[in-house]
């Protein structure tokens, strides 16, 4: 996969959603403010998309509503 199609997907499941509810200032974006749902990945979804298919493997951190839910960081 190309990186600006990689790239494109990730933006239109994060920022584009959340330009469609008219949420672009909570949803899609690190921002002070902004609703605190993060992932951090064991790979570059840029170059390879397929890291997100294997979440038990590849998601290190989950944090949802500002609530820790898995971290594998340490």
């Amino acid at each position: 996969m190309e990186l600006d199609s990689a790239a494109n997907i990730i933006r239109s499941a994060t920022a584009t959603n959340a330009a469609l509810l008219m949420q672009q200032w909570k949803l899609g974006t690190i921002a002070a403010g902004a609703y605190a749902d993060l992932l951090v990945v064991d790979g570059d979804p840029l170059t390879d998309l397929r890291v997100m298919l294997d979440p038990e493997k590849n998601l290190k951190f989950i944090m949802k509503d500002g609530i820790i839910h898995k971290n594998e960081l340490n």
